[in-house]
């Protein structure tokens, strides 16, 4: 009996020792920060980095705190890979979410990388933070807006600053700590002043006229007058356009797109069709993929040199036109089309517009971007009712009949085909054409059904 409670007594005594034992660097990590003791917090964050074991949750907290531990000009690369890091997989909680983008953004500023900027003011939307921190923020989106030339973007944000500063009698805001740039009051009624002003009166002969006219150019397919402009480089003596969602396109991108096209085969196409990265990723890749192949399967395809380009994207407006920006200009693609699952096209339809690329989306009825005939409602769809209709269940072999989104990708690359044909050229231009001429949507289809043997 004597025994058996000096057991008892021992494990009580040793029962502490086991407990503290088990606290984690990342929970040390986080006393230590609170407690202010900033040099041994990053020690024990750094720890939970490198261990293999550590969660993605807490990997994800420990870069955003050791990049805001280490805020400084000799660490901005270093900074600034964590935080895009920590922010990657979308798993912060919410409050960290905010102060983790604030710091990025920062970041991107100053190292004047607007375009990546531009993509994460659009993707997180107004922040939850403290107003002093809110109204800096807004100072730097409404700057990085303002160099992007996206006035209606900077208006949005120069307002909202302009409410917050006088709801907490702010004078002034200092965009970073690291400056001596400052915001006050005056400045930004003053600014909205002259951007109201400009809004309000119709200039046609802009300061980027000249690069107005080259866009024009490229749209109405007139490539070589384009290329000479390129080549006299009278483009205000730059190497770039910077357009109003912070693309910043290359003269060279342009050029090689332009030689391209003036040198394409007619009866070969690039097509780009952009996969969205969402909860059924994988389900949905192989549905779309799986259309590809019986419309490359299928007679639709004979004469006529197909390469078609799939990429994925992430479901925010950034990313979707980031990738439609590759596909253009560096797959130099004729058409896009974008599946379902994507909301905020605004930018991607901006870019297509200019460049008078057709994009079809195939949401609940498939339609162009930016297109007065922004509907096929009335069209008809020859996987669904012509000739095609056999090869598509023959090649897909579906085991039920649910297989919508397979068919609105075939339907898509088939109404491509018969734009085509009716154009008698790949070039995206020629194709823009024909849709806004609105004869091809009966006439086009059955001229081209009626070629298939």
């Amino acid at each position: 009996m004597l025994q058996t409670s000096k057991v008892f007594i021992i494990s009580i005594i040793l029962f502490p020792l086991i407990v503290v034992g088990q606290v984690s660097s990342f929970e040390k990590a986080e006393t230590f920060f609170y407690n202010k003791d900033f040099k041994q917090a990053t020690l024990f964050y750094k720890n939970v980095i490198s261990n293999d074991f550590s969660l993605k949750k807490e990997i994800a907290i420990a870069k955003c705190r050791v990049a805001l531990i280490n805020n400084s000009n000799a660490n901005i690369d270093f900074n600034l890979k964590y935080l895009e890091e920590s922010l990657v997989e979308d798993i912060l909680p919410s409050a960290m979410n905010s102060i983790c983008s604030y710091a990025l953004l920062q970041l991107y500023y100053m190292k004047s990388d607007y375009k990546n900027g531009l993509n994460l003011i659009k993707k997180i939307g107004i922040p939850n933070l403290q107003p002093i921190y809110l109204a800096k923020f807004l100072a730097i989106s409404a700057e990085i807006s303002r160099i992007s030339l996206n006035k209606e973007q900077e208006i949005n944000f120069l307002k909202q600053l302009l409410a917050l500063m006088k709801k907490n009698n702010f004078i002034e805001v200092n965009m970073l700590n690291t400056s001596n740039k400052r915001i006050k009051v005056e400045d930004i009624e003053s600014r909205l002043s002259v951007l109201n002003f400009d809004k309000n009166i119709d200039n046609e002969f802009q300061a980027n006229f000249i690069e107005n006219v080259l866009l024009a150019k490229i749209k109405e397919g007139d490539l070589q007058l384009a290329l000479n402009i390129l080549e006299k480089n009278i483009i205000s003596n730059r190497d770039s356009l910077l357009l109003n969602f912070g693309i910043n396109l290359s003269n060279d991108k342009i050029r090689t797109r332009i030689i391209k096209l003036i040198s394409d085969d007619p009866l070969e196409m690039r097509i780009g069709i952009i996969l969205p990265i969402n909860k059924n990723r994988q389900e949905s890749n192989q549905n779309i993929l799986r259309s590809i192949s019986s419309f490359l399967a299928s007679p639709a395809v004979n004469g006529v040199k197909y390469n078609i380009i799939p990429i994925e994207s992430n479901l925010d407006e950034g990313s979707l036109s980031e990738a439609a920006e590759k596909l253009i200009f560096r797959d130099l693609v004729h058409s896009i089309i974008v599946p379902e699952s994507f909301k905020d096209k605004n930018d991607l339809n901006y870019l297509a517009n200019i460049f008078s690329i057709p994009v079809i989306y195939t949401g609940k009825n498939l339609s162009f971007s930016s297109s007065n005939n922004s509907s096929f409602n009335s069209i008809k769809y020859i996987s669904k009712n012509g000739k095609f209709r056999d090869y598509f269940e023959d090649l897909i072999k579906p085991k039920d009949n649910d297989y919508n989104e397979e068919e609105k990708i075939f339907d898509a690359l088939i109404i491509l085909r018969n734009i085509h044909y009716l154009a008698n050229s790949s070039q995206n231009f020629e194709l823009d054409k024909v849709i806004h001429s609105g004869h091809w949507k009966v006439e086009g289809i059955s001229s081209y059904e009626g070629k298939v043997n």
